[in-house]
C-alpha cells in the first residue's frame, strides 16, 4: 500500500486566472495558432490585447490626475461642515475597494510568478498551445468528410452542427519566461502603481468633497473600468473558455496559512479603519486652523462695533449733561432725541456689547 504524500494530505490553495481584462491578456495569446486561426486573427487578437490594456490604464490615469487636481482646488474651500463620522464611513468604503483591488493585484502577480514556465512548448506567438488537439484561440480544426449521397451530406452537416468539442480547453501549459516578463511589466506593475495613486488622491478628494456620497461612488467607478471593458468587448465563447482554465495549485505551509488568516481577517480591517480615521483627522486639523484664523476677524469686528457704540453713547450722555446744566427745559427734548436716535443702534449692537462684556468678565 502506497503512503499518501504531503501534497495529498494538505488541501491545496488554488490560484484562479481572473476572469477580467488582465486574465484575458495572459491566457488568450497562449492559445493562438496561426495554422488554425490564421495570421489575421493572430495579429488582431494581439493588437486587441495590448490596445485594451493601454486604453484601460490611460483612462484610469486620466481619472486619477483629474481627481488629484480637484482635490487640490478644494483644499482652500469651506468643506469642514460635513460630519466627521460620515467622512470616516465614506473613506472606509473607498478603502475596502482599494484593498480588494490590491489583493487582486497580489493574486495576479503570484499567479504569473508561480506558474511553471514551459521550456519547449511555447516557441512564440501563433504557434498554439498543443499541436495534437488542433485548435486555436478563436477557431478549431474540423474534420472534413465528403460523403457521396445527398442524405449522407445532410446527416454529416447536422452532426457537425450539433457536435460539441469537449477537448477544447484553454491552459497555461505554454507560458514561458518571456511572456511572464511581459505580463509582469505591462500589467502587474502599472496596476499596483495606479491603485496606490488612486488611494492617495481618492481619500483626500472624498474628505474635501461637498457631495461626499456621490463623489465616493464616482471614485469607486475608477477601479471597475477594466471589468466594464471586459464585459462589453469580449465574446461569450472567450468568457467561457477563460472561466474553464484550470487553476494553479500550490501547497503553502502552516506559517503562511496562519499569517494569511490573521492579515485578511484582522490586520486588514484594523489597518483600514486606522487609515480612514487618520485621513479624516489630518484633514480636519487643517480645517480647525483655518476656522480659528477666520474667527478672529469676526471677533475684531464685534469689538470694534461695540467700541463705536459705547463712544456714541458716551458722547450723547455728555451732551445731555451739558443741556441739563444750561437749560432744564431742553433736557427732556434732548433725552427724547437721544433715545430715538440710538434705539436702532441698541438693537444692532446689543449682542456685540454682551460679547464684549463676556470677554471683559
Amino acid at each position: 500500500m502506497r503512503c499518501p504524500s504531503q501534497s495529498q494530505l494538505v488541501l491545496p490553495t488554488k490560484l484562479y486566472v481572473p476572469c477580467d481584462l488582465y486574465g484575458l491578456f495572459v491566457v488568450e495569446p497562449l492559445q493562438l495558432d496561426a495554422s488554425i486561426d490564421g495570421w489575421t486573427i493572430v495579429s488582431l487578437a494581439m493588437m486587441r490585447a495590448f490596445v485594451f490594456i493601454a486604453l484601460n490604464f490611460s483612462i484610469q490615469v486620466l481619472y486619477v490626475v483629474r481627481i488629484h487636481r480637484m482635490s487640490v482646488d478644494m483644499q482652500d474651500q469651506q468643506w469642514c461642515h460635513e460630519h466627521s463620522c460620515m467622512q470616516v464611513v465614506c473613506v472606509f468604503v473607498f478603502g475596502i475597494s482599494i484593498c480588494s483591488e490590491l489583493r487582486g493585484c497580489a493574486d495576479f502577480l503570484l499567479l504569473v510568478v508561480r506558474c511553471p514556465a514551459s521550456g519547449s512548448g511555447y516557441a512564440g506567438i501563433g504557434d498554439g498551445p498543443d499541436r495534437p488537439q488542433r485548435h486555436g484561440a478563436v477557431l478549431s480544426q474540423e474534420a472534413v468528410e465528403r460523403p457521396g449521397g445527398l442524405r449522407a451530406r445532410i446527416a454529416n452537416w447536422a452532426k457537425r452542427s450539433s457536435a460539441v468539442d469537449q477537448t477544447r480547453v484553454w491552459t497555461l501549459g505554454s507560458l514561458d519566461h518571456r511572456w511572464k516578463a511581459v505580463c509582469f511589466l505591462f500589467v502587474g506593475v502599472p496596476r499596483v502603481v495606479i491603485c496606490c495613486l488612486l488611494a492617495n488622491s481618492g481619500a483626500r478628494f472624498i474628505v474635501r468633497s461637498p457631495d461626499i456620497i456621490v463623489d465616493t461612488v464616482a471614485v469607486l467607478f475608477v477601479v471597475d473600468v477594466a471589468a466594464f471593458m471586459y464585459s462589453a468587448f469580449t465574446t461569450n465563447a472567450v468568457k467561457q473558455q477563460l472561466e474553464m482554465v484550470q487553476p494553479l495549485e500550490c501547497y503553502p505551509c502552516n506559517t503562511r496559512r496562519l499569517v494569511s488568516f490573521l492579515f485578511v481577517n484582522f490586520a486588514y480591517p484594523v489597518l483600514l479603519v486606522c487609515f480612514s480615521v487618520a485621513v479624516v483627522w489630518c484633514s480636519r486639523e487643517g480645517c480647525r486652523k483655518s476656522e480659528d484664523f477666520e474667527a478672529r476677524p469676526h471677533t475684531m469686528s464685534f469689538m470694534l462695533g461695540s467700541q463705536m457704540f459705547v463712544q456714541q453713547c458716551t458722547t450723547s450722555l455728555d451732551v445731555i449733561q451739558s443741556v441739563v446744566a444750561d437749560e432744564p427745559v431742553r433736557c427732556s427734548r434732548a433725552s427724547l432725541n437721544c433715545f430715538i436716535t440710538y434705539l436702532p443702534l441698541l438693537f444692532q449692537h446689543g449682542p456685540n456689547i454682551l460679547f464684549v462684556v463676556q470677554l471683559m468678565g
